[in-house]
């Protein structure tokens, strides 16, 4: 059985440990296409569907998307190929290269009015990863969906191992990051490394 320690558990018994006690983060720029247009290679499509998509929240690439489904499924983030694209990849889970295709009869757009305002409020300031792998083995995507601050912090992503990622993760020196964790009532939970961040 593997175990995984926390940077914060690392810190505590070690006394003089650092980031290097942890891994550094693997930082990946996701790509849903090749050079030519076509779908990159690796990547699965498990189900194609119809849909309408605008401006992602989760992140401020401008190749990003927030696409509704006629299957009332929302997927954040999409990518697309180019901004008159038809088609866009809409990541299912990225750690098993699964992905919906989904295609639009509208124009791509960013949102106005209301959707604008919600963007501004949830859109992190710069590219932050979308998705994570955590040291404890757990992946974490972002959701733009309701959910609850600690410490002024935004329970930004539920984890597959429990918990959530408060605020984005914290770049240290030497290409280390670490992250805040909750739980689901909102109780602070250590810290955890960062083994892979997903923009």
């Amino acid at each position: 059985m593997r175990w995984f320690i926390s940077f914060a558990l690392l810190v505590m018994l070690a006394g003089s440990a650092t980031f290097a006690d942890a891994p550094a983060a693997k930082v990946v720029f996701f790509k849903a296409y090749d050079a030519h247009g076509n779908l990159a290679a690796g990547l699965k499509v498990v189900a194609h569907q119809k849909g309408q998509c605008q401006g992602s929240l989760s992140t401020v690439r401008p190749d990003a998307w927030r696409c509704f489904t006629t299957e009332d499924w929302i997927h954040d983030p999409c990518f697309s190929a180019s901004p008159s694209a038809k088609e866009l990849v809409c990541p299912d889970d990225y750690f098993h290269h699964t992905v919906y295709m989904v295609t639009i009869k509208s124009p791509l757009e960013p949102p106005g009015g209301e959707n604008a305002e919600v963007v501004k409020q949830l859109r992190p300031p710069d590219i932050e990863p979308w998705a994570l792998a955590l040291s404890n083995g757990g992946t974490c995507v972002f959701t733009s969906g309701a959910t609850f601050t600690r410490k002024n912090r935004r329970a930004n992503y539920p984890c597959s191992k429990g918990g959530w990622v408060t605020g984005y993760p914290e770049k240290a020196k030497a290409g280390h990051w670490i992250v805040h964790m909750a739980d689901d009532h909102g109780n602070p939970a250590g810290t955890l490394a960062v083994t892979t961040a997903v923009l």
